[in-house]
């Protein structure tokens, strides 16, 4: 069955038998299919997995998808998932093939609509293309993933701006989905995937050496002379102290266990964006290279990187925000990202913590001293989270949603 998200399991289950039953239907009209496969019947499924104490649902990984091919000796494994995100759903399904353990086909569609329409309209061309290949364009329109909006200033920026400024404020991301990732460049940015989240709160620029020094007292910076030039020279530890410090003066709860260095997402205090949420909130509803734009002219009109900023550290807010208020995203500093660093899953994932094991942190965004490539969106980087430069920095996050 396919894996809910947003929806109930019955729900669920009834796309995936309306799935199942358009696959055989296609199986059985189309003649160069009709004679190689046969649809195992979900009874067959069901005593099976019984006999081997294993659930049919929650399987999105390849692995996975192997590993109940050969329990059901099948050559091929249709999985996926089914959210919803507003009033939108998504489906996003997979075929793959047991022996070689690689996607065959895929298919996706995102849906505005109740869950009858997307039984009655949307299964069936999922159906239809995991066999031909052939996308059906939508009888009926598609919304945009994420409708946009320029962020309004939360409650907790009056704190806020008592202790920095009314420079410094929280920009509320809304909640919704994405497509993570650029099969264009790096390896590490493939596969693109797509990812669901729920809103959150961003600082809408990097932490600046003179909020630091509030909150920190010392500062390690190299590049200095103008108090709005971001902080750097910060280790990913100093990072995460900063956090933890401001939000005990703002009165939350701290974030993270300064012994196992965790981060209690359930808490209201701040921390580190997770990578995804870095990625979504660059991007604020862009499939470009940049939130600008593709190309370096574009990336010239966001951000500070090697060829417009002779190397050096430039003050915030000087370039043009994205659509969500939030500046210098591309360029100036890399910014730690409370993740360690790891290969993406394939599958679609809701509010993803990174890699579970790893001797790195990820840092996003790129700085004055690298080139466009490493500006991009979709770029990434990683460094020792004891490890300090003069290219790099941070910016705060929260969790929405949580009682202050």
């Amino acid at each position: 069955d396919l894996e809910p998200n947003g929806v109930s399991q019955i729900e669920a289950r009834g796309l995936s038998d309306k799935l199942r039953s358009h696959i055989s239907q296609s199986i059985r009209d189309i003649s160069v299919v009709k004679d190689r496969y046969e649809l195992i019947e979900r009874t067959q499924m069901d005593k099976i997995f019984s006999q081997f104490e294993l659930q049919n649902i929650g399987c999105v990984s390849d692995s996975c998808a192997v590993e109940f091919g050969k329990i059901l000796q099948a050559d091929r494994i249709v999985i996926g998932t089914v959210s919803l995100i507003g009033q939108t759903y998504s489906v996003i399904v997979r075929t793959v093939d047991v022996e070689s353990g690689k996607t065959i086909r895929s298919a996706d569609r995102q849906y505005k609509g109740t869950i009858d329409d997307v039984l009655i309209t949307i299964m069936p061309q999922i159906g239809n293309e995991l066999i031909t290949g052939e996308k059906i364009v939508l009888p009926m329109p598609v919304v945009p993933q994420t409708e946009l909006k320029t962020p309004e200033k939360t409650g907790l920026s009056t704190v806020l701006e008592g202790l920095f400024g009314k420079d410094f404020y929280l920009a509320s991301i809304p909640g919704g989905s994405f497509e993570m990732g650029s099969d264009n460049n790096a390896r590490d940015e493939k596969p693109v995937h797509t990812v669901f989240l729920d809103g959150f709160e961003m600082s809408s620029t990097e932490v600046t050496q003179t909020k630091y020094r509030i909150i920190v007292v010392k500062n390690r910076s190299s590049f200095k002379g103008d108090e709005n030039l971001p902080v750097e020279n910060v280790s990913w530890y100093d990072a995460v102290k900063f956090c933890n410090k401001l939000s005990e003066i703002a009165g939350l709860d701290i974030s993270y266990n300064e012994s196992t260095w965790e981060c209690d997402f359930s808490k209201n205090g701040f921390r580190l964006p997770t990578e995804a949420e870095w990625e979504y909130a660059c991007r604020a509803g862009t499939k470009t290279n940049y939130y600008s734009g593709y190309n370096e002219l574009d990336l010239n009109e966001a951000g500070w990187y090697k060829r417009n900023s002779d190397s050096k550290t430039q003050p915030v807010k000087q370039k043009e925000p994205n659509s969500w208020g939030l500046f210098d995203l591309h360029g100036n500093v890399w910014e730690w990202c409370n993740d360690l660093y790891g290969k993406y899953d394939a599958a679609g994932v809701r509010n993803p913590l990174g890699a579970q094991k790893s001797s790195y942190f990820v840092i996003r965004g790129g700085s004055v001293k690298n080139d466009p490539g490493d500006c991009m969106s979709a770029n990434r980087h990683y460094n020792k989270p004891q490890f300090r430069n003069k290219f790099l920095g941070f910016r705060i996050a929260r969790s929405a949603g949580i009682e202050d």
